[in-house]
């Protein structure tokens, strides 16, 4: 199926497929969030050379841009955007800045060099336990189990800490509250209040 995706999204093309039939494949619209090759390939040449960055940076908290100088060690996907992770020399923290709503005034500015291994939000792995809603027939519940690959009735989702809260989000579980209706919500986090604290380190790091 990841061969057919591919194809769908045309990220190769049919002759380098080993499909040999590929039938009318639809995938759903998603906008696309445009980031030029040079936005992506300063940054990554910022990350290999340990350059702190200059930029302009448009939040959706505040009214104006704010200029912050930023060295990211490490990207990251969420399902919609492409980020950066990085030390913020203002905030005096790790966190997340998504590429396109970066402008980079200046490439190469005198900082203080960070040391990546200090990011515990990025280097530490948390596990997202995701089971079937209690609220299914024992029917329901078996293919529930078989569609997300669980094991014991369990799925084990394991991910970076500095991703939760964008896994919570890509799988429609952030309020980590359980829907009253199991139609509308298949699956429920099984270890709430772990997640809420892990959430809650990772706003304060």
């Amino acid at each position: 199926m990841n061969e057919l995706y591919r194809l769908a999204c045309g990220v190769i093309k049919r002759d380098e497929s080993f499909v040999g039939f590929v039938p009318p494949t639809g995938i759903v619209a998603t906008p696309a969030r445009k980031i030029s090759s040079p936005e992506v390939a300063s940054w990554v040449q910022a990350i290999r050379d340990r350059r702190a960055v200059a930029v302009e940076y448009q939040s959706m908290e505040q009214d104006t841009p704010a200029a912050l100088i930023l060295s990211a060690h490490a990207v990251g996907f969420d399902g919609l955007r492409w980020h950066i992770r990085a030390w913020c020399h203002k905030r005096l923290a790790f966190r997340d800045f998504a590429i396109g709503r970066l402008v980079v005034v200046d490439d190469d500015v005198a900082a203080p060099q960070i040391d990546p291994s200090n990011d515990l939000g990025w280097e530490t792995k948390v596990n997202l336990h995701l089971v079937p809603h209690p609220g299914l027939t024992p029917s329901q519940r078996e293919v529930v189990m078989k569609d997300y690959n669980m094991d014991d009735g369990k799925l084990v989702l394991p991910c970076r800490q500095a991703m939760l809260f964008y896994t919570l989000r890509h799988l429609n579980l952030l309020s980590l509250e359980q829907e009253k209706d199991p139609a509308r919500q298949h699956v429920v986090v099984d270890n709430p209040d772990q997640v809420r604290e892990w959430l809650k380190q990772d706003r304060k790091a």
